[in-house]
């Protein structure tokens, strides 16, 4: 029987098909989406204000921790977010929104989120807020302890809905400007908040991600040092950063090390899964890779097994990391000779790619 590299479609061999594809129904009578239905629909809750209808939320812009809740946004996502602020700080017609958008490009200055910023500007934007630098120190010093408290976004995140920017970055050809990015920003949070704050760590392993993405294996490495040397990194955390640790040990050649590494991993991933915590389900998608490269196929497999069972259950089918899966047990069957699986696989992932 013919391998499954040899009949089945390049595009589905894609080791990490990370883009999120969303799906659209056209209605046939109106030429809308959904989502855009749903908005042409909505009444949004006003109040009267002088005779003009404002809508609630008008002027409330002081949120610190917004940063914190799109923090693993696309880097030109909180590019457009600040300067769209800058403009609405310069507007001469409402001040409520001049005044909250001039605090929190404060907040935005102080922590390096979008683009560059000087003194000066910084100057005038408290000038504009209306507060003094010791009330700016002092929300410094509460965002050191501050809980994200956007509930949606944990879910969210929590049932894997997450993108590989890195790769997206590197299909765009903005590596070089992702680097320089990330490297500002987890400079000044780590100035700001703490080498420690879950802020200037995922910065630093979004960085450590750019970087891998690119090749840069010895950059990446150091990066990857750096955040192992921290007590206090947090368990996620620390199995995102050995897994990465794992693929460049792999590609620097330093088997005795990615060997130690895989082994902990795979004792850590066989323990019952912490509910809520369904990023292990990409981290262990990427061991599987690993394994593959090292020849280690039976191992590949059954955890390809079990990583599908999971995703299944925890995300359902239609769900890009359960695709993602997929592919990836039909790719361990491959590499062990059950070809008839790994067909049998390939067309469910098929199927689910393209229903």
């Amino acid at each position: 029987m013919a391998s499954l590299t040899e009949v089945w479609p390049a595009e589905l061999l894609e080791v990490l098909p990370e883009e999120d594809h969303e799906r659209k129904e056209t209605h046939s009578e109106t030429g809308l989406t959904q989502n855009e239905r749903d908005l042409s629909t909505s009444e949004p809750d006003f109040v009267a204000t002088n005779q003009v209808m404002e809508p609630e939320w008008h002027g409330i812009l002081e949120t610190p921790t917004l940063i914190f809740v799109i923090d693993g946004s696309d880097y030109r996502v909180q590019d457009f977010l600040a300067r769209l602020l800058r403009q609405i700080a310069k507007n001469t017609t409402c001040e409520l929104c001049k005044t909250g958008a001039s605090f929190q490009l404060l907040l935005f200055h102080r922590l390096g989120f979008g683009p560059e910023s000087t003194d000066q500007e910084a100057k005038e934007w408290l000038d504009t807020a209306g507060i003094t630098a010791t009330v700016l120190n002092s929300i410094i010093e509460d965002l050191k302890v501050a809980k994200m408290k956007n509930s949606s976004v944990i879910e969210l995140s929590q049932l894997g809905y997450r993108t590989n920017v890195a790769a997206q970055y590197h299909r765009d050809g903005v590596q070089e400007e992702a680097k320089s990015y990330y490297r500002r920003v987890s400079a000044l949070r780590e100035l700001a908040l703490g080498q420690g704050h879950y802020s200037t760590l995922n910065n630093r392993h979004a960085l450590a991600d750019v970087l891998m993405a690119g090749k840069e294996y010895e950059d990446a490495w150091e990066v990857a040092l750096q955040m192992t040397k921290l007590e206090s990194l947090p368990l996620p955390l620390k199995t995102a950063v050995n897994s990465l640790q794992a693929q460049l040990w792999m590609e620097l050649d330093d088997r005795e090390q990615a060997e130690s590494t895989l082994r902990g991993l795979l004792d850590h991933w066989d323990k019952p899964a912490e509910v809520g915590d369904s990023e292990r389900l990409d981290r262990q998608l990427d061991l599987i890779r690993v394994l593959r490269g090292e020849g280690r196929g039976a191992e590949a497999l059954r955890l390809s097994l079990k990583t599908l069972d999971e995703c299944l259950a925890e995300l359902g089918p239609a769900h890009t990391t359960t695709i993602r899966a997929t592919r990836s047990l039909a790719l361990a069957y491959d590499a062990e000779g059950q070809y008839g699986k790994a067909m049998e696989t390939g067309e469910q992932l098929i199927k689910l790619k393209y229903s």
